[in-house]
């Protein structure tokens, strides 16, 4: 009668089961290793006599675990962004209100004016590529992308691998190039090509050495380039803007000292550059910036998901922040 009431087979089988193991428990020489090599026997006479069933279950299962894992894998890769940074806790980049357009003059007087600030550098990618400049190697001319202009602190605050050349070098030599491999691979197929010179083709031509190159930069890392030139390179380029105020085309990082409030310290900063604005700046256009878009500072590894920050070349993550 009992058995009447279990809609169907696979509940008639684990019921009938649950009997054999509560009656089994009773009779001499019982042993839960007997036990489970029973239910062992009957889970796979039940599989392969139910196999469209247990298939189903069993990719079914399958699936879900490979989902699991992927979207486990996806989220620890997001959460580790920038983390192969030493200094990645130390670092704060600059704003002015939300957009991360800053002037070239801006990481030298700060760096100078606070004790607090271990060392600051500032990118531009904007500006270097407004006349459309092409790599020429050896006749063969190469599209270009994602290329930044570095000042000597660049690689003191953040940690990208060289792979051949001496990178910290190459930040202070005018006319020195950097690389990544992939990109060092696309122009020079496989051989390294430190010592290489090629053609920055603009509104005239200037010759760059090839001084290093370094790994891509991860996939969950903010800073994202395939090419770097020193920025002493920018002067003798004759572009003149890296020390006009009114010039806001650079993404601006700070190196904090171990143990320094960045909420406070932004507090400072504001105060000290609204001042320093109207004291030196207010024969210029841009002598109320500091006062209409005040300072901000924002933790590196919150960058990546702040999608509020513009006028930026940072790269997002498809997890938002706060």
């Amino acid at each position: 009668m009992i058995l009447s009431l279990v809609s169907n087979k696979t509940n008639k089988l684990v019921f009938r089961t649950k009997i054999i193991v509560i009656f089994r428990s009773y009779l001499p020489g019982y042993s839960y290793r007997n036990c489970d090599q029973v239910l062992l026997k009957i889970g796979l006479r039940s599989a392969i006599k139910y196999r469209n069933v247990s298939l189903i279950g069993i990719l079914s299962l399958s699936i879900g675990i490979s989902v699991l894992l992927l979207i486990t894998i996806y989220t620890r890769n997001e959460l580790s962004v920038d983390g192969f940074h030493s200094k990645a806790p130390q670092i704060c980049k600059v704003s002015y209100g939300n957009s991360s357009s800053t002037p070239g003059p801006l990481s030298y007087l700060l760096s100078e004016k606070f004790p607090e600030i271990q060392k600051a550098t500032h990118i531009e990618t904007h500006q270097l590529f407004a006349f459309a400049p092409v790599l020429d190697y050896k006749g063969q001319p190469f599209q270009i992308e994602g290329y930044y202009s570095v000042d000597s602190s660049f690689f003191q605050l953040f940690d990208f691998e060289v792979v051949h050349g001496d990178m910290h070098s190459a930040v202070r030599a005018p006319f020195s190039i950097i690389l990544t491999e992939t990109e060092a691979k696309r122009i020079f197929n496989s051989q390294n090509p430190v010592g290489e010179t090629v053609t920055w083709r603009i509104f005239r031509d200037f010759t760059f050495t090839v001084a290093a190159v370094v790994r891509d930069p991860p996939q969950n890392s903010s800073i994202r380039f395939n090419g770097l030139i020193s920025e002493t390179s920018l002067e003798r380029m004759g572009m003149n803007y890296l020390n006009n105020w009114g010039f806001t085309v650079f993404e601006t990082y700070l190196l904090l000292n171990p143990g320094v409030n960045s909420s406070e310290l932004e507090q400072k900063l504001r105060a000290f550059l609204t001042g320093y604005y109207k004291l030196n700046l207010s024969t210029r256009a841009c002598y109320a910036d500091a006062e209409t878009n005040p300072l901000e500072l924002h933790e590196l590894r919150q960058v990546y998901f702040n999608e509020d920050l513009a006028n930026d070349t940072t790269n997002r993550g498809n997890m938002h922040g706060s």
